[in-house]
């Protein structure tokens, strides 16, 4: 007897639903996951390096003048532009506005990704592309550096596939459509070119380096009519619309490009000239596109075999499919060696620009992932094999940076080291820290500010070295003084004053009185390329910042709690207890006070603080 409603049916029924509940779950717990790895500890990451050339602009040159400027820095004139329009209306920038909007495009990018090619990929390959954007390190960085690659990969990424929309034909074979259907496609196709041009161009003003792969798409509609003209003939409507769309993306490239001309002639003089790209730049960029920390080799090698499969099995099933991805991934990659942008032979340099690709390798591991892995699968074979590939992406998780607790606790998880993970950091040198770190501790959260501090993550290196071993959350103070009343308001960085830093609510101050020796002391794995030398003048501006500091403080506070040769720390603690005065009685290592015990990041990650 069967209750009303329920027939034989409703057994597939059931499976269908607890399916698509389970899928939803999945996609949720992916989604979640992408959303943890882009904001994990990003409230404290000190912005320095590339990351302040639009804030510098920003504060230095009026709206109209940063539209219509290519900067020699690299500074991205629409996010220049925003933080310059902010500005002007009174609003402080801090570190969470300042990257605001690459946050926004790497958290869009979770779900716009996989639902651009949901049409385009087998059933069971759109699952794992959306946990491979989610977790792929390097999305998920540049997800969170105030810089423009992330937003520039997005709209790349929506223009090639608006792109492929509008200029693939209807499958051989499909019924003939009814006029009113006939027409909704028309319009749909159109749009799509539509959206083509406008992502293409606003890909392109987010960063030229975008101009490859977003240019290439016309190059592969050109090339396939003239392949098929011998059979079919020229078709020129499509050529027609070939052309108006190119003609539409030169249209609005001049939106941008002509009135910054000057600027623009004069960026590519300077910054475009001839290299050459060792070997080990290359194969440090696919360790870095296959998300492998520094000694992860096997899953790397897994992770570019399961991608040349799974391309392999796009050319064989989905030829035109296939190629088109192959022919992007090409395009990007030809075309930045073509124009040849300085510092090409710099790991982190050459993987950012062929960042937009990177989507695309993720759609070839997608689809190995899920090609058959061996001939007559029944149905517990299929979920063996998606068991197996769901566990290949976790391997994938663990053997990258965020596996690292050092990485996932530091507080310079931008800085270029870091995001170069496939290469070694700098570690302690032979002798260790210096000594006064060693007795630093307090309650979890307790921060500590060092100083001075070079913007440059060129330099710099002992802060993160030093902090593996303190454990403490990092401030900074730069050696240039305060940052503009007002306009700045970066939690970060504090002003190196005494009322300042007293007001911070830090706990220790360190001042580092010959930083450059301290970072020519620092241990380089074996096989690093050489560091870039800190230039003379600027070392001996630190050290005197330094002296100056440290008499300062001394003046202010009395003598520090820990001191030696390279650094003077002071227990803002302490001070704020016995007061401000030369006379102060601070404890040292000397008294009988304990200091705290330093936790290591590991132990404070471990703690979850």
């Amino acid at each position: 007897m069967r209750l009303p409603g329920i027939s034989g049916a409703g057994g597939a029924g059931g499976r269908s639903l607890a399916g698509a509940v389970g899928g939803a779950g999945i996609a949720c717990l992916v989604l979640a996951a992408g959303v943890v790895l882009r904001f994990w500890n990003l409230g404290d990451q000190v912005l320095g390096g590339d990351e302040l050339h639009a804030v510098r602009a920003a504060l230095s040159q009026p709206l109209p003048a940063l539209l219509t400027t290519y900067q020699l820095a690299d500074s991205c004139i629409p996010l220049t532009a925003l933080d310059r329009w902010l500005l002007d209306r009174g609003v402080a920038l801090d570190e969470w506005l300042l990257r605001l909007p690459v946050l926004a495009s790497g958290l869009a990018a979770l779900v716009l990704l996989p639902l651009l090619v949901r049409r385009r990929l087998p059933p069971a390959a759109w699952p794992f592309f959306g946990a491979l954007v989610a977790t792929s390190p390097l999305l998920v960085l540049y997800s969170r550096i105030a810089r423009s690659y992330m937003p520039a990969t997005l709209l790349s990424f929506a223009a090639v596939m608006a792109f492929d929309r509008w200029w693939t034909p209807e499958r051989a074979g499909a019924p003939v459509r009814a006029g009113d259907a006939r027409a909704a496609d028309a319009h749909r196709g159109a749009a799509a070119a539509i959206a083509y041009v406008v992502l293409a161009a606003l890909a392109m003003w987010f960063h030229l380096g975008t101009a490859p792969i977003v240019v290439a798409p016309l190059l592969f509609g050109a090339t396939e009519l003239a392949l098929g003209r011998e059979s079919r003939g020229w078709p020129w409507r499509r050529l027609a619309a070939l052309g108006a769309a190119a003609a539409g993306l030169a249209a609005g490239c001049a939106l941008f490009l002509v009135p910054a001309y000057p600027s623009l002639a004069r960026l590519i003089a300077a910054k475009r000239q001839p290299q050459e790209v060792p070997a080990a730049t290359w194969w440090g960029v696919l360790q870095l596109q296959a998300g492998a920390r520094a000694g992860q080799r096997l899953p790397e090698l897994l992770f570019w075999a399961v991608a040349l499969a799974g391309l392999a099995a796009l050319l064989r099933r989905r030829r035109r499919l296939g190629i088109y991805l192959l022919a992007l991934v090409l395009a990007q990659l030809l075309g930045i060696l073509a124009l040849s942008p300085l510092g090409l032979a710099r790991l982190q340099v050459l993987d950012r620009y062929l960042l937009p690709a990177l989507p695309m390798v993720l759609l070839w591991v997608a689809a190995g992932l899920t090609h058959p892995w061996w001939p007559r699968q029944d149905r517990l074979g299929r979920a063996g094999q998606r068991l197996g590939a769901a566990g290949l992406v976790l391997v994938w998780l663990s053997a990258g940076p965020f596996a690292d607790a050092g990485f996932r606790a530091s507080s310079f998880m931008h800085h270029n080291d870091m995001v170069a993970f496939a290469l070694p950091r700098a570690t302690a040198p032979p002798g260790g820290v210096p000594r006064p770190y060693l007795a630093l501790g307090g309650p979890p959260g307790s921060t500590i500010v060092e100083l001075p501090w070079p913007p440059v993550w060129d330099f710099g290196r002992s802060f993160y070295v030093y902090q593996e071993v303190h454990g403490l959350r990092v401030r900074v103070a730069a050696a240039a003084g305060a940052a503009p009343a007002g306009r700045l308001r970066l939690r970060n960085r504090v002003d190196p004053e005494p009322a300042a830093l007293l007001a911070s609510g830090a706990r220790w101050v360190v001042v580092h009185r010959d930083l450059a020796l301290e970072e020519e002391r620092l241990e380089l794995p074996p096989g690093a390329p050489p560091p870039r030398r800190m230039p003379p003048p600027l070392a001996a501006e630190l050290a005197a910042v330094g002296e100056r500091s440290a008499a300062r403080f001394g003046a202010a506070w009395g003598p520090p709690a820990f001191a030696d040769a390279a650094v003077a720390i002071w227990d803002l603690a302490r001070v704020k207890v016995v007061g401000q005065s030369p006379s102060a009685s601070l404890w040292t290592r000397g008294q009988s006070h304990p200091p705290p015990q330093p936790r290591p990041l590991a132990q404070r990650d471990a703690e979850g603080d």
